[in-house]
């Protein structure tokens, strides 16, 4: 007598049906009959009553339920209290590193990733409340343990139909006020005495659709625009790269780096 035919008859005397039963668990309602028949087998008693409408439980059923709530109560607090859970690690990053580089980890069981701004992400790190945090921002905070993971090159970016010269474009940037990307833009105006018109915006998803639709412009990571058909680079300026830091609390007791190309 197996413990995921237990789990199975549960199930189906719950709600009467082995198709219920079967879309409930994840397998085949072909296979749950087989395993209530096996149970069956094994125990020398008939546990259902089978008809047009469901399945429902006999005598011998009724009996043998409060046997089968217990085992799996039992085996509950047992994982619970004695079987330790897969640790997963809490990721958090902004917008643009999220969105640029951190994609296909949403598809790993092992990570949980969060998006926030960076002085949020940098309170959560600090409140045990994240495991990991990716920031394109060079810290000097005594309780991190601070590693460069990338170089991430950065340009002018505008749509491909804007013919407009920059000086000509209205220039989007990010209404956050630490991010590098507008940094960067507000020394570029600095060094070069560029003004014209700037709007300020809150997503890098908003500052997208505005370079893809209008007459604009917007320094960005290199890799915003890798996927992008609508957009291009402005090759006519040489901008530094921003280094992208890995972050820890040095009190962890684990070291996990991730992998961002």
């Amino acid at each position: 007598m197996e413990f995921t035919d237990i789990k199975i008859f549960k199930e189906v005397a719950d709600l009467k049906s082995t198709m219920k039963a079967a879309e409930s668990l994840g397998y085949v309602q072909s296979n749950i009959s087989k395993r209530v028949a096996k149970l069956e087998e094994e125990s020398g008693k008939k546990l259902f009553h089978r008809t047009n409408k469901g399945m429902t439980l006999t005598t011998d059923g009724e009996e043998f339920l409060p046997y089968a709530e217990a085992l799996l109560g039992t085996i509950a607090d047992l994982e619970e209290n004695f079987i330790a859970a897969p640790k997963k690690i809490r990721v958090g990053a902004t917008q643009t590193i999220t969105k640029n580089y951190l994609q296909d980890h949403f598809f790993d069981e092992q990570l949980v990733i969060f998006t926030n701004t960076s002085s949020l992400l940098i309170q959560q790190l600090k409140n045990h409340r994240l495991d990991v945090m990716i920031l394109n921002k060079k810290l000097e905070e005594k309780s991190f343990i601070r590693t460069k993971i990338k170089e991430e090159p950065i340009s002018w970016i505008k749509s491909k139909q804007n013919k407009q010269a920059l000086q000509a474009s209205t220039i989007v940037i990010n209404r956050d006020l630490e991010c590098p990307y507008r940094q960067a833009t507000l020394a570029f105006f600095e060094q070069t005495g560029l003004r014209t018109r700037c709007i300020e915006v809150d997503t890098l998803d908003v500052m997208i659709d505005m370079l893809e639709n209008h007459e604009a412009a917007a320094i960005l990571p290199d890799s915003s625009i890798q996927s992008n058909e609508k957009l291009q680079k402005i090759e006519d300026y040489s901008l530094d790269p921003i280094s992208i830091y890995h972050y820890q609390l040095k009190e962890s007791r684990d070291s996990f780096e991730l992998d961002l190309d």
